[in-house]
């Protein structure tokens, strides 16, 4: 089986890194951002699994410069229609088109209520029925051009979003620490326990807890699902080696968004829970290696004749449900226009 990429997001946060460190020991991952330098200890804990891939300088410099001209512009221009013109005349992709009528159009809307129509052009709120078209190579046109921009610069401003996100959600559990410090001290063992509030998902005896968040795949879905695709497969996907896309996430909502296009139930395999080993216990790897052999076997003989995943029987007890679904060259043309004949989705989350 080919290396697994991380989908569709382009922030990865500690609660996914937890999570899926413990099912694979390598995962490809995509940002929307330059190749940096980054400290040892960080490869060390980290690019052991994590394999990061990084797009055309170029056009990833374009995104990030795009998305933060629109952020400052949202910070201090909320409701101008003056300075939204200028920035869609410097920035034509973001409407989504290169022609000049459609800026026009763009022009009038923007009377009704300039920030959220910008928002709208960005996040490209479509007919949920619409295919996208994914433009392969280099793209010379200049709509393929803009699809590929639109999409990355959609990419950063969600890795962004995401980043936020999951820094605001570890003040809270930091939060909740300090509460639950609080009870601890001033209110009997037996009492705090009954108030206390339990916000985390804990795992072995000693260990930390792993938060439980919110699914930033319900936001969106099809917007995220499609601009990832568009630049998967302009780049990265040829990286990969892959015959074909083996594409892991942790959102429910990207995993039942595309499931709902597998004609055939035979496709789909659900495992509602598994026992795995949690990241410092020494039988990960084997338990690894089995799973691989077995998903491995899964897909080439199909789903429905799969093996049973072994459990982790040491006294692990991290839990977790695991969904794959293989989506057929008829199933992917209802959701994107790739050049592939099969695409594997499969999903692992905490129950």
């Amino acid at each position: 089986m080919s290396i697994p990429v991380f989908f569709p997001f382009t922030h990865i946060s500690q609660t996914q890194k937890e999570v899926l460190s413990s099912v694979f020991d390598q995962l490809i991952f995509l940002p929307i951002e330059q190749q940096r330098d980054e400290p040892v200890e960080k490869i060390q804990t980290d690019r052991q699994w994590l394999r990061v891939l990084y797009g055309n300088k170029d056009q990833i410099l374009g995104a990030m410069r795009g998305a933060e001209e629109y952020i400052e512009w949202a910070k201090t221009h909320q409701g101008s229609d003056i300075d939204l013109r200028i920035l869609l005349k410097s920035h034509p992709y973001l409407s989504g088109t290169q022609r000049d009528e459609d800026n026009d159009d763009i022009d009038t809307r923007i009377k009704e209520n300039s920030v959220p129509v910008l928002k709208s052009k960005i996040l490209g709120q479509a007919d949920p029925t619409h295919r996208q078209q994914i433009p392969q190579g280099d793209g010379t046109q200049n709509s393929k051009v803009s699809a590929l921009e639109q999409a990355l610069l959609f990419l950063r401003i969600a890795q962004i979003t995401d980043a936020e996100k999951e820094r605001i959600d570890q003040e809270f559990v930091k939060l909740s620490k300090t509460h639950q410090d609080l009870f601890t001290i001033m209110i009997p063992d037996q009492e705090a326990a009954s108030v206390i509030p339990e916000e985390t998902e804990h795992t072995e005896q000693g260990s930390d807890p792993i938060p439980q968040t919110a699914d930033p795949g319900e936001h969106l879905t099809q917007k995220r699902v499609q601009s990832w695709l568009t630049y998967f497969f302009n780049g990265p996907f040829k990286e990969t080696g892959a015959e074909y896309p083996v594409l892991v996430t942790t959102s429910k909502a990207v995993f039942e968004y595309l499931r709902s296009f597998v004609k055939k139930s035979t496709n789909t395999l659900d495992i509602d829970s598994i026992k795995v080993h949690e990241n410092n216990c020494a039988n990960k790897i084997r338990w690894q290696k089995q799973f691989v052999k077995v998903a491995e076997s899964a897909l080439s003989r199909g789903l429905e004749h799969s093996a049973s995943i072994p459990s982790a029987d040491d006294g692990c007890c991290l839990d977790v449900q695991i969904n794959v679904c293989l989506l057929s060259k008829d199933d992917l043309d209802h959701v994107a226009q790739v050049d592939v004949e099969k695409m594997v989705i499969c999903l692992v989350q905490l129950n």
